[in-house]
């Protein structure tokens, strides 16, 4: 038996699968079928997800219902400078829903 083990190289010779090894949490030994890039990717995608969730909770905007991409001020014929400088007219205190307002 070797002194020291590859993660994966232990894996096999204990015969571990993905499903178990995060069942018991273990972070130090590969698994037999998830091969260390793709436990990479997954590691990746579940902190996008978890940090999205966090910044969600904190209250921050997604980036779907930004003014940049909802664009409010064309609804209303105006440029967003002036949209800006008239006070923001036509937002909704509590979205960013457009609501028309007639013009005077």
């Amino acid at each position: 038996m070797p002194r020291y083990w590859k993660p994966d190289a232990l894996a096999h010779y204990l015969s571990i699968p993905y499903c178990v090894r995060e069942k018991l949490k273990l972070k130090t030994v590969g698994s037999l079928d998830v091969l260390k890039t793709a436990r990479k990717e997954l590691r990746r995608r579940e902190d996008k997800l978890r940090k999205r969730r966090e910044r969600r909770a904190q209250g921050a905007t997604p980036q779907t219902e930004a003014l940049s991409n909802t664009r409010p001020w064309e609804a209303l014929g105006i440029s967003r400078r002036t949209w800006e400088r008239r006070g923001k007219p036509g937002l909704d205190a509590n979205s960013s829903a457009v609501t028309p307002t007639p013009k005077t």
